[in-house]
């Protein structure tokens, strides 16, 4: 099973969220909805990135790498530099590849 590690960012107050899950669009829906204890405080959200991994573990290891960035700024610091494109549903994002880490 594919799993994916995302992240959004609160378009209501600038707050950033780190997640895994197996349906992204399934769980930005319900990060929306209030359905999540943390991200219900600061909704609407966007999808700001993606990755896809072959595995949970991988997932979570890398989940784990990018909530750290967030903790000290630097994932911070990466997203404030960029153009997104699109939508105001959140799906859509600047094309182009970015290391985090």
């Amino acid at each position: 099973m594919k799993y994916w590690v995302y992240i959004l960012q609160s378009l209501s107050t600038q707050k950033s969220y780190v997640g895994m899950t197996d349906n992204v669009e399934r769980h930005l829906e319900e990060h929306n909805a209030k359905k999540h204890f943390y991200t219900k405080r600061h909704t609407p959200w966007r999808l700001l990135h993606t990755e896809e991994f072959a595995n949970r573990i991988d997932a979570r290891k890398r989940e784990n790498i990018l909530s750290q960035h967030l903790v000290d700024g630097t994932l911070k610091n990466i997203y404030s530099n960029i153009v997104f494109a699109g939508s105001s549903n959140g799906r859509t994002i600047a094309s182009g590849a970015i290391y985090l880490g």
